[in-house]
């Protein structure tokens, strides 16, 4: 069997995630391609995968919580920033049923710079 066949089904019925830790752009791919049934992620991750809306679709997301205590805050915050822009419009665009975007463990003045940044393009969601 094909082994991108293979990643794009692995989990194809996973309807809820919680990931913890470190990871890299090869989880990212294992965990995301395929999952559309998808209906509730928690993320605790250093680092926001680039290529995200090439590799998955959340058309059944609901609840959407990103832990950032893993994120190292010293380093550029505006670059950190701009990846995780990119990776939650990257979701947020894969998806019809997004309710709650919960943002948790993120300084206050990249989290309001990111809130800025998300409202003009998720006006119906609640960000908390």
């Amino acid at each position: 069997m094909n082994h991108a066949l293979v990643t794009r089904s692995a989990f194809v019925n996973l309807k809820y995630l919680s990931f913890s830790g470190r990871w890299d752009e090869k989880l990212a791919q294992l965990l995301f391609a395929g999952s559309t049934n998808l209906s509730n992620v928690f993320l605790k991750i250093h680092f926001f995968p680039t290529n995200l809306s090439e590799i998955a679709s959340f058309p059944s997301l609901n609840y959407l919580t990103i832990d950032h205590s893993l994120v190292n805050w010293t380093q550029s915050s505006s670059s950190i920033q701009n990846l995780e822009v990119n990776f939650l419009s990257a979701i947020i665009a894969s998806t019809i049923s997004l309710k709650r975007l919960s943002l948790k463990r993120m300084p206050s003045n990249e989290k309001d710079l990111l809130l800025r940044s998300l409202t003009k393009i998720i006006p119906n969601v609640e960000i908390v």
